[in-house]
């Protein structure tokens, strides 16, 4: 970005260096000005380059008569007003000097950066491509087994979709409906987890695992429970809506954004109030569909993962949310950098997949299990057992990487 040229921070110092100058010139042009001499904008500027190197010498304006010599006196006055006008102008006129100086230099650097954004590319291009290539053939082996187990899970998906899809006698088919939708979605973000895996972003994968990890303690939770808090579950999205209603009704004007139609807004209060009534007070809270199910006022995703029977990954949830939060622990603890470093992770790396991966294996697979197990069938239930099997064999080639490049790390230090 900077280039050869002046950076930002010079090219500030250097207009805040011309202030005086600047300031001394104007007041020497009202001096002049009195014996009716004007200078020009060419004077001023040759003016402010001999203050800068003036030794007491004469100055002569190059379109000044040759023989003419006009003499003025700085008085003590004239200093003072021109360290006056220096300090007005320090505090009221420094941010836009710094804006105007700021848009100069962007202005510069804006069509070179396109210019040489073409090789930079290509240069960023070979350069992950070749961690990529070093990244797979250590973790490779790992991450295709999950990729194998997560092609078995959508295919799983389809077998039950089609199997409770066309059951007309079933029982629960709002149950139905929601856990579909969410091993569905269970499989999209594993593939997701995948694909930061790859690109050597164990942090970000373990981040969008926290998100796996809340589908399966839903999934397991609603199977448990039945027809009744599914429905409620699905009643619950009335909740949501007018919660996210009320955000961008709050938000829109500042954002530039068009307001919510009055009748839209008022059909969803209208809905809101209908669910409330129905399901209670507590139903609107967050977790509100699962209040009379755990017998908590106010349930929270600690509850339903406790109830769930997944309670004991909680520390590894809690690991996953330092890269969601802003919180100082996820400044100072990167599964991405081995041991104890002063490293600043900003970008992807080799270290850290096993978590990850192994997490993304168990969770998928736990969505897989409540959704197999509403309608067991013996097709069904061999699927499960394969995918029991695969997650020990994904679990222990991640665990496998991980410990080879712990060991190799202490080789090399």
């Amino acid at each position: 970005m900077r280039g050869p040229e002046q950076t930002f921070q010079q090219m500030l110092e250097d207009a805040l260096f011309e202030v005086p100058y600047r300031i001394a010139v104007s007041v020497i042009a009202e001096k002049l000005s009195g014996q009716g001499i004007q200078l020009t904008e060419h004077d001023r500027e040759q003016l402010a380059e001999h203050l800068k190197t003036s030794d007491g010498s004469a100055w002569s304006s190059p379109g000044a008569p040759g023989d003419e010599c006009v003499r003025i006196e700085i008085t003590e006055s004239d200093t003072q007003l021109i360290d006056q006008r220096v300090e007005q102008f320090m505090a009221e006129n420094v941010p836009e000097l710094v804006i105007t100086v700021g848009e100069r230099i962007a202005e510069e650097v804006f069509p070179r950066l396109h210019e040489t954004w073409g090789a930079e590319a290509e240069i960023q291009r070979v350069e992950r491509c070749g961690f990529q290539e070093r990244l797979s053939g250590r973790w490779g082996e790992a991450v295709g087994q999950l990729q194998m187990l997560l092609t078995v899970a959508r295919e799983f998906g389809e077998f039950e979709g089609a199997l409770l899809g066309g059951s007309e006698a079933s029982d629960s088919p709002v149950l139905a409906g929601v856990l579909l939708r969410l091993q569905a979605r269970a499989c999209q973000v594993t593939d997701e987890i995948i694909g930061l895996l790859c690109a050597g972003f164990s942090d970000g994968a373990m981040a969008r695992w926290r998100t796996l990890h809340e589908i399966a303690a839903v999934a397991m939770l609603l199977k448990e429970q039945g027809e009744s808090v599914a429905q409620r579950y699905v009643d619950h999205d009335v909740i949501e809506s007018a919660r996210a209603a009320r955000d961008y009704d709050e938000c829109c004007e500042r954002l530039g954004y068009e307001p919510m139609d009055e009748v839209k807004l008022a059909d969803l209060r209208r809905q809101h109030q209908a669910v409330v009534a129905k399901y209670g007070a507590g139903f609107d809270q967050p977790y509100g569909w699962a209040a009379d199910a755990l017998g908590v006022k106010k349930p929270t995703l600690r509850d339903v993962r406790a109830a769930a029977g997944i309670d004991h990954m909680r520390s590894h949830y809690r690991m996953a949310s330092h890269n969601v939060h802003a919180n100082p622990k996820g400044l100072f603890f990167k599964l991405g950098l081995l041991g104890d470093t002063d490293v600043l992770l900003a970008g992807p790396s080799n270290a850290g997949l096993s978590e990850p991966g192994q997490n993304a294996a168990i969770s998928l697979t736990q969505v897989c299990s409540a959704l197999g197990t509403l309608q067991p069938t013996m097709d069904g239930l061999v699927v499960l057992h394969l995918m029991n099997r695969m997650t020990t064999d994904v679990c222990a080639a991640f665990h496998a990487a991980g410990e080879q490049l712990e060991r190799d790390s202490e080789e090399e230090q």
